[in-house]
């Protein structure tokens, strides 16, 4: 009967420390997803260690994650701010550009009608020069 009995408390035992492990793994697994919550909100700055030896492992690599996660949208960041200054920049050379394309145009269009006034003087030369010497023509 001793032996009956001390065979149920080792089984006691066994199962109770079973049942304490297993209740220790499911308070890391939920001090691990509290750790997490930062990052469904895009916070990427508090790190995540936990003393747990299994769960500490998984930390470290979700840390790892982390910091690539975190790094990546620093770049992003970085990159949306180059491409908005970008366009910036290409705007403000657009509408320098387009200044330039009708001071372009006002001067073509000027030139054009200086050249038009040439044209008509040279003409009206040409005119005077062919009755001049009609004139002179008839004169004689």
């Amino acid at each position: 009967m001793a032996l009956i009995f001390s065979e149920k408390n080792r089984l006691i035992i066994q199962i109770s420390k079973s049942l304490d492990r297993k209740q220790e793994n499911e308070e890391a697994v939920n001090e691990l997803f509290m750790l997490m919550l930062p990052l469904d909100k895009g916070d990427f700055t508090n790190k995540i260690a936990m003393d747990d030896r299994f769960m500490m492992r998984v930390a470290q690599r979700i840390d790892r994650i982390r910091l690539t996660l975190a790094d990546v949208v620093r770049k992003m960041k970085s990159s949306a701010h180059i491409i908005l200054q970008s366009a910036n920049e290409t705007e403000e050379t657009s509408k320098t550009l387009m200044t330039v394309s009708q001071e372009q145009f006002r001067k073509v269009d000027e030139s054009i009608a200086k050249i038009g006034l040439v044209t008509s003087g040279m003409d009206e030369v040409a005119q005077l020069t062919w009755i001049a010497k009609e004139e002179s023509m008839k004169a004689q």
